[in-house]
């Protein structure tokens, strides 16, 4: 028996889809450089900054010949302190988006909107990437964090401790034994299983979710704060008692050989320089290349939106008494895997 149904070609057309309106995605990310590192405000595009380079040195007072055979008039010690110049350079960082103006006047949404915050996301992993590991870092910038760590070896090869808190613990160690006081860590997102994972001999977690402070590891991978449309770069617990850091930008962290798992470090010693903040300006007139493609706004009815911003980044490694060779001693040390 024929009868109607929901079948193409029969009643299908009839029956319209339930559409939600709305476009799925996942929570903006922020740069990690931005909150971790101290942020300076520059005037100009070049900020010159002095870096103790000398440490005075003082000496107790001994008796010389007579007359001066008392400390009472000994001499004194002489000392200097010298400095050198620490210069960062702002660098501009952009991306442009182009839309077709009639896929616009068909949109049902604040697309313009959209498109902001992820190009704002989009600058913030290319500061991020040239920061910690300098993938695509301008030329003018020193060695990134990662890089200056390891000219100093300030390397902790995971797997040569007893476990990996071992291993963590070891790369702190190397902060302190140039005389800095670390103040946090810095890892991908994928690490926190690693460290929910951990396990003693008795195969009772390393860690508890709310402690306790006695593990070292207080915390370690939990998430205390989440934004319901805006992730910042987080503290995630606690390793060894110092802020654990952790973001989803895609960064060159990893397992393979060769790569970098975790950074630790005193971040105050890095600079990120701000001359102008993320400035947004719409084209309709512009001529645009990209790549082999070249696009004439107004001729091909489209319209672009422009965003950039101008960043500056520095290490600094002044002198300490723990480590007076330049070229051996950083604020930062990672651990690698071998």
């Amino acid at each position: 028996m024929a009868i109607i149904s929901r079948a193409s070609g029969v009643g299908a057309s009839l029956i319209p889809e339930d559409y939600a309106r709305g476009i799925i995605k996942n929570v903006t990310q922020n740069s990690a450089a931005l909150k971790l590192l101290s942020r300076r405000r520059m005037t100009r595009q070049i900020q010159r900054m002095s870096v103790l380079t000398a440490k005075p040195t003082a000496a107790f007072v001994t008796a010389g010949t007579a007359p001066f055979d008392s400390t009472d008039v000994g001499a004194k010690a002489v000392s200097r302190l010298t400095w050198a110049d620490l210069t960062m350079t702002a660098e501009p960082v952009a991306v442009i988006v182009i839309v077709p103006e009639h896929f616009l006047e068909d949109q049902a949404y604040d697309l313009w909107s959209e498109i902001r915050s992820e190009c704002e996301e989009a600058i913030a992993a290319a500061i991020d990437a040239a920061v910690f590991f300098g993938t695509g870092a301008p030329t003018s910038w020193p060695a990134s964090i990662n890089a200056h760590a390891t000219a100093a070896a300030n390397v902790a090869t995971a797997g040569t401790g007893v476990d990996l808190a071992a291993d963590l613990n070891n790369a702190m160690g190397a902060v302190e034994s140039d005389g800095y006081y670390p103040n946090g860590w810095f890892y991908d997102l994928r690490e926190k299983a690693t460290l929910r994972g951990l396990r003693d001999q008795n195969r009772q977690f390393l860690y508890a979710a709310r402690g306790p402070a006695n593990t070292g590891l207080q915390n370690a991978g939990d998430d205390d704060e989440i934004s319901a449309r805006v992730r910042d770069v987080r503290q995630n617990g606690e390793i060894w008692n110092l802020p654990a850091y952790t973001s989803a930008m895609g960064l060159a962290f990893g397992t393979a050989t060769g790569n970098t798992r975790y950074m630790v470090g005193d971040f105050d010693r890095a600079f990120i320089g701000m001359r102008s903040d993320i400035r947004v300006k719409m084209l309709d007139q512009a001529t645009i290349t990209d790549g082999s493609d070249t696009w004439q706004l107004a001729q091909r009815d489209t319209l672009a939106m422009r965003l950039v911003c101008r960043v500056a980044y520095v290490t600094s490694s002044p002198l300490t008494r723990l480590a007076p060779t330049a070229g051996t001693r950083s604020p930062f040390a990672i651990v690698k895997v071998p």
